[in-house]
């Protein structure tokens, strides 16, 4: 799968394209996907779907597991383009949701504060200009963005710390974080 060019200016690699369509479909509601790897088995058959891929079959209730997105687990190694992908997936998601009014937009990036900067560069570097927006909750600038500013952006920057911060807050009216519906949640370095 290849991200929009409106959005995503680097070329992804063969791998990072291969994340970036499972990462998707695991966005599309009851499995619907041009890249389900599932062929239903005949009636009679001793199983109800094999995978084209890996050649397993499984019960029917397994494939409705299977078909659920439920979010998913991007676990490459650091070399990889990790956070290439979950940037060519939050600009491929944007440009699915410009066309569906009721999903809320914004991506909430988790991370140690040691990379927020890291975060930044990557988001320029392979982002169109103006392309994605991308606004740091974090320190000081947390209380400075409304709701409202956050629901404008695309991407919201943060850390483990703000987030364990704002939890302690999280019945008082200050915090609204936890009260976004947000469209992904990217946990990185979460260990």
């Amino acid at each position: 799968m290849t991200p929009p060019h409106s959005t995503i200016i680097t070329p992804l690699l063969h791998h990072q394209k291969t994340g970036l369509a499972f990462l998707c479909n695991q966005e599309i509601p009851n499995g619907q996907s041009a890249h389900q790897p599932w062929a239903i088995s005949p009636p009679g058959s001793t199983f109800n779907a094999r995978n084209i891929i890996t050649n397993t079959v499984v019960s029917s209730f397994e494939l409705l597991l299977t078909n659920t997105p439920l979010g998913g687990l991007l676990v490459d190694d650091m070399v990889l383009g990790t956070t290439i992908k979950a940037i060519a997936l939050i600009g491929t998601s944007k440009e699915r949701l410009i066309t569906n009014p009721h999903c809320s937009t914004p991506t909430m990036i988790i991370f140690p504060p040691c990379l927020i900067t890291n975060w930044q560069s990557e988001i320029s570097k392979h982002a169109q200009a103006g392309a994605l927006q991308a606004k740091i909750y974090h320190g000081p600038t947390c209380h400075s963005l409304s709701k409202a500013n956050i629901l404008k952006c695309d991407i919201i920057i943060t850390s483990y710390n703000t987030i364990t911060q704002e939890f302690k807050q999280y019945h008082t009216s200050t915090s609204f974080i936890f009260k976004i519906n947000w469209h992904c949640i990217i946990l990185d370095e979460a260990q």
